[in-house]
Parts: C-alpha cells; structure tokens; sequence
C-alpha cells in the first residue's frame, strides 16, 4: 500500500520522511513504517460508543492476518486512555464541558508501526533515526522494545529515555503547547539508534477533533505573554501542514514504497496518441517528468502513466470486486440507484449529446462523503473495504501527477493538489466501476449507431482509466475536428498498456488554465456485433479528481466564466442535457421532413 501524503495512511519507506524542522540531518530518516488511522472521523463517519475505531471507509493495514483485529484493539484500548489523558489535562486547565466537547469529543488518532534498521546513526553526518522533532498533536503514546534510542531535549542537552517493561512512553505535542501559549510544552525528542539490532516501536499520535480550531487559552494569554501560535487554524489544517512539510524534506516519493522502477513500454503498445510518463522521476528528475507532463497537457491531452507505484494486486483486486458486483441480479444492484452527487448504479442511461443514443454500458459510483451510496454490506460483501484501499492508493498516484501538473503548469507545487483534498467536507473527486456488457444476442442492427460510451470530455481535473490487457476500445482524438461522432475526424485507440494507468485531462483544467491545456474527447467504440470481441465483456476503473465543491476555479482570462467547483459541475451538467436536447429536437425535426 503506497503512502498517501493526505490520508497518512500505507507504508513509509525508510528515507521518505525527514522530521528534523531545522534540516540538521542530509539524510531521510532511516526507519520503515506503516501507517494506519481511523480517519472515517475525516470523511463525516460517527463512531457509535464502543464501535471499532477503525470503522468506516478509510483503513488500511498490511495483509497480515489478524493484522486489522490487533491493530483495532490497541487503537480502541489507546482512544480509552486518551480520553482519561484528556480529562486530567482539561482539569488542570479549568477547561469547561463545552469546550472539552469542542476539543475532544472526537478525537483524530494516526497509529503508526515502525522498524528501525540496525544501522548505528551518525549524528555528525546527518545519519538518524528519527530527527529532531516534536510531535504535531495532543498526546503520543509509545511503546517500545528493549533497544534503546530515544533522546528528548533538557535545557539543551540530549537525554536518553531508556525503555523500562510495562511502561508506555507518554509525551505532549504541538498542540497541548498552541492551548497552553507555550506554558506546557511540546517535547523535542529524536531517536539515535546504537546498536546493530533493529528498533521496533508502536505509537499512537492523538489529536484534537478535526474541525476544532486550537488557540491559546484565555488565561495564558497576557499583555507580558502574548499569544505566540496562530489562530484560526483546524488540526486538519495543521496537521496537512506538518504532514507536507516532513514529507517534502525526505523528498517524499509515492511510489518509492511500492515497486521498482521499469523501462518504458514500447511506444507501440499505446499508439500515438498518448505521451508515456514516467512517475518514478518525481524523485529522480523531476525536471524531465514535468516537461513529459507539459508536453502531454498542452498536445494529446493524454498519459500513460507507468512506474506509477500502484501495487497491482491492489487493481487486480478492484477488478474483482467489479465483476462481482456486476454479476448480481439488476434488482439487487438497483437497490442503490444512481441519485447525482451520492452516486450509484444506473443501466444503460447515460446518453451522450455526441450520439443521443444510450452508452451500451453499466456503472457504479462512489465517493468519499459520508452521503455516498454503497451496496448493503450483505449484497456486497467486502466491496467497501476493497474500493476503498483502491481509492486511497489511486489518491496517492494521483497527489504525485497533480503536483507535477501544477509545475508544468508554473502553478504553486501544492495547488492543485490542496484543492482535491479528499478528506474535506465538499470533496467532489469519485470513482466510477464501468461495465461494457457483452453484446451477444445483440444483432448488428441493434447496436448500429451506438457506442459503449460516446464521444465526450470529461468534466473533471485529471482522471486516472484503469484498462484490463485484452480489452481494447478507447480512442482518442488529438485534435479539434467537427464532430463528436463523426469517423471523419481522425480518432487514436488507446489500448491497454502493461504496467501503465492511462490518464487524461478534463474540462475544468481547461478553464482553470484559459484553455491552455487540452481536454482531449474520448469515446468507447462497440465492436462489431457478431464478432468475437462482441461477445467479451469488457471492464475499467475511473478515479476522477474533481475540484472540491467550494474551490474558485478562475481563469487567467476575463472572458471566461469564474466558478465554484460546485458551480462548474452543475453548469457541465447542464449543458450536456441542453445539447442532448438540441439533438433530440434536430432528430425528430428530420424525420418529420422525411
């Protein structure tokens, strides 16, 4: 499972993150570690009392079994004694019920395993093993083997703190110390490896509620001691910021974690219409994948995107959990209908303006807010769990390319990026499960004039299209031609390529940039009836990155339109619907000539 930089959630190669603020170190901290949360608070879930932490949409642990049961039970018997933690701190503060409930009533908790190799830091040479650093939240709690290596700061002086049986490690963050004006502190701690045996440790980092914005309290603010710590800022907000900002120093690369690195496939393999990537120079050369991703931006409109990081059984299992769930009766499936925003099943009802005849499709789609409409979890087992590992991992990929896209585009590195947050309220980016039926049965008449999906763009940022080998049908047109439909503009086929996740760019990066890049249309050719690729199903992924609800979305021009993210989604929607009626009232005017 790669890490993703939002969710803090997979697996931290050693190196990825350096912790030391002040950049003492010239090496990433030398430990593996694999992160975990119970982030379903991030995406609106409420825990009911005694409910597993790690409920809800957003976990992730290594297939290890029993691995999920152990790390839930630790996490539930953690959030206990956070609670108890809460309840001393807020009674030496004379903090009142209220605003105990502000703070704590939902606590956000990261749990995060990790493995320090047994390698002795050098201190002089900028070798350790965590450094020099204090934690972002309220409280962590740490246990940790008998190897020793955890120092804490005195007065200038490094301390060792040895492990004694029995006993957690307790100590206070940032965010007791921006309560308190500094009067409590936040400790400054690292760790300096000494032996050859490697160092294993568990911590959990608890913070405040999400939402809750944390400032000094009133009493500890004073015309002597004025308040030193920003106000107006959420622990989301701030742990994003920490979380960035430790990531950037370790030259944080998202697939790193996950698979080595691959030549490039034979420009063949995907004709001429889409640029290869390379998403492993994000690390290496980042300069060369930014020009690979600009020239792809402002030409085809399309990548395919290869040493990208993405575990392929992670995929593999996506796609299994696909054809299951379309392999159910239509009465079960259409216990979750398609309703707009909360997603769900629809049939071949998606009718484009391009060919006004129904896609010869079905699809599935789910988001990350707690509207979201999933099948039952007795019509789907495990359905959930699967999609949702998938989502994370393909936020992960996608965190990497839209950040390379906001440099090609001389954007702020994180611009993009920070407005397709998934973790926020009004988060628009989803995922559609497409399923291209067989068409056995079907006479060529029958489907003479539709398509599996018509020509179109897509409405979004970036999409990332999963493709199974074998199942070829996308095409592209790289070029402005005269119609949406017509065979005589000049359309590319995009088959599958090994190892690659094909992307494209959307509408709403055309407009965010005055059309500077290119939203390239696509379509989904149906084979001829009859043949033997008619009577093979065929199945894709789409994980479109779409701009939260709330983001401004303003061109470099001013004779485009500034929108909402909301705003532009409903306009897009708008305008399919009024050119499918156009064409429906030019079809029935024809025939009425006729």
């Amino acid at each position: 499972m790669p890490f993703d930089p939002y969710l803090d959630i997979g697996y931290q190669c050693s190196g990825s993150q350096q912790l030391d603020a002040q950049g003492t170190p010239v090496h990433g901290d030398s430990k593996e570690a694999f992160c975990a949360t119970n982030n379903a608070l991030m995406t609106g879930y409420v825990a009911p009392p005694g409910a597993d932490v790690f409920a809800g949409s957003t976990l992730y642990t290594p297939p290890v079994p029993g691995h999920a049961t152990t790390c839930s039970e630790y996490t539930a018997a953690s959030a206990a004694l956070n609670d108890k933690l809460n309840g001393l701190l807020f009674d030496a503060l004379g903090v009142d019920d209220t605003e105990r409930a502000r703070l704590a009533s939902r606590p956000f908790m990261v749990l995060k395993q990790m493995r320090y190799a047994g390698d002795p830091s050098d201190v002089a040479a900028g070798r350790l093993g965590a450094g020099a650093h204090a934690d972002w939240g309220a409280f962590t709690l740490l246990a940790t083997d008998m190897t020793p290596g955890l120092q804490v700061q005195m007065d200038g002086n490094w301390l060792p703190v040895p492990p004694k049986p029995g006993c957690l490690i307790i100590n206070s963050g940032d965010q007791i110390a921006q309560l308190t004006n500094d009067a409590y502190r936040s400790a400054v701690h690292r760790v300096v490896t000494q032996s050859s045996q490697p160092r294993l440790s568990t911590a959990v980092f608890t913070y405040f509620n999400l939402e809750a914005t944390v400032a000094p309290l009133s009493r500890f603010v004073t015309a002597e001691t004025p308040a030193r710590h920003p106000s107006g800022r959420t622990t989301l907000e701030y742990f994003h910021f920490k979380l960035h900002e430790s990531m950037d120093r370790g030259g944080y690369n998202a697939m790193s974690s996950a698979s080595a690195s691959h030549p490039a496939p034979a420009p063949g393999l995907c004709g001429s219409g889409a640029g290869f990537v390379d998403l492993s120079l994000w690390t290496s050369d980042r300069d060369t994948l930014v020009a690979q991703v600009a020239a792809a931006a402002t030409q085809s409109g399309f990548l395919q995107v290869y040493n990208h990081g993405m575990p392929q059984e992670v995929i593999d299992s996506a796609f299994a959990a696909a054809e299951k769930l379309f392999a159910l009766p239509d009465e079960i499936k259409g216990r979750t209908p398609f309703a707009g925003w909360a997603g769900g099943w629809e049939k071949e009802a998606q009718v484009r303006p391009s060919t006004g005849t129904a896609d010869l499709k079905e699809s599935f789609q789910f988001g990350y807010t707690s509207s979201c409409a999933w099948p039952a979890e007795a019509d789907a087992p495990g359905l959930r769990a699967t999609l949702t590992q998938f989502m994370a991992a393909a936020h992960a990929v996608s965190a990497v390319l839209l950040r390379a896209l906001a440099l090609a585009l001389h954007m702020p590195e994180t611009f993009l990026l920070d407005e397709h947050d998934p973790i926020a309220p009004d988060v628009q980016t989803a995922l559609r499960l497409l399923h291209y039926m067989p068409l056995t049965g079907r006479g060529q008449g029958d489907i003479a004039g539709r398509w599996r999906a018509g020509a179109h763009t897509d409405f979004d940022v970036l999409t990332l299209l999963f493709q199974r080998p074998g199942q070829a049908g996308l095409e592209i047109c790289p070029a402005p031609g005269k119609s949406d439909a017509s065979d005589a503009d000049i359309w590319v086929p995009v088959p599958p390529s090994p190892g690659c996740i094909t992307c494209n760019l959307g509408d709403m990066l055309a407009l965010w940039t005055g059309n500077a890049v290119t939203s390239t249309r696509h379509r989904v050719r149906a084979p001829p009836g009859g043949s033997a690729q008619a009577q093979q199903p065929r199945f894709s992924i789409a994980y479109f990155n779409q701009a939260k609800a709330s983001t401004l979305i303003r061109a470099p021009r001013d004779d485009l339109p500034a929108l909402t993210g909301r705003q532009f989604m409903e306009q897009a929607i708008g305008r399919n619907f009024a050119a499918l009626a156009a064409r429906k009232a030019l079809l029935a005017s024809q025939k009425s000539v006729k």
